[in-house]
């Protein structure tokens, strides 16, 4: 399963402004049109190959993420990841 999120809003944006079809993108990218096809409708997830291949076609690294941060006062940033044994009221056994 692939941690990468891309931005697809930003991959039409790109197409759009460089009047690019998926099929054009595709061969730009050097990946198959039904690659692109399926990434673009959110049949599949984009991979290392798809990352690289937009960066070939000319998107910048800096358009093709993006980034979910964290909502100010999440509880769960300031909490420990990892836990001494004992604590946390596990019972031992």
């Amino acid at each position: 399963m692939s941690n990468i999120s891309v931005d697809l809003d930003n991959v039409k944006a790109f197409m759009e402004t460089k009047n690019l079809s998926e099929y054009r993108l595709a061969k730009l990218m050097n990946v198959s049109y039904s690659y692109v096809y399926r990434v673009m409708r959110g049949q599949r997830p984009p991979g290392k190959s798809f990352v690289n291949g937009l960066i070939n076609a000319g998107i910048s690294p800096n358009d093709i993420f993006l980034i979910n941060s964290l909502p100010k006062g999440n509880k769960n940033f300031d909490q420990p990841h990892c836990r001494e044994p004992g604590e946390g009221g596990e019972t031992g056994g």
